[in-house]
């Protein structure tokens, strides 16, 4: 290539080429800003859904503890219940059991002084 116009046209259609490749890579800076910007933009949404999911998740929780704690309580109040009628049946059957006794031994004795 000792010609200047054939070294003339080969470095300009280089040249050509070399213009072509930069714009080819801008094209894919831009296509790759524009995505990154996208997914950011996705993330941003998802990040704002799951923390009101979050929040209401949290006040679900705080709602159920509460029903737990109640439901707890009235567990124990009514074990409690249950004892003092336990106790007081088992006091009412001793009772009447000591009632029948006394008539049995009233009659018997009643019996002996006849």
């Amino acid at each position: 290539l000792s010609v200047p116009s054939l070294r003339h046209s080969a470095s300009g259609s280089s040249i050509r080429h070399a213009d072509q490749e930069v714009e080819f890579l801008v094209q894919q800076v831009r296509h790759l800003c524009h995505e990154r910007k996208s997914i950011r933009q996705a993330m941003e949404r998802l990040d704002q859904r799951c923390c009101t999911e979050a929040i209401e998740l949290r006040a679900q929780l705080r709602c159920a503890q509460q029903r737990f704690v109640e439901q707890r309580l009235r567990r124990e109040e009514l074990r409690r219940e249950l004892q003092v009628a336990g106790s007081r049946e088992s006091a009412s059957t001793a009772g009447h059991a000591m009632s029948r006794e006394i008539v049995f031994l009233q009659s018997h004795v009643d019996s002996l002084q006849s």
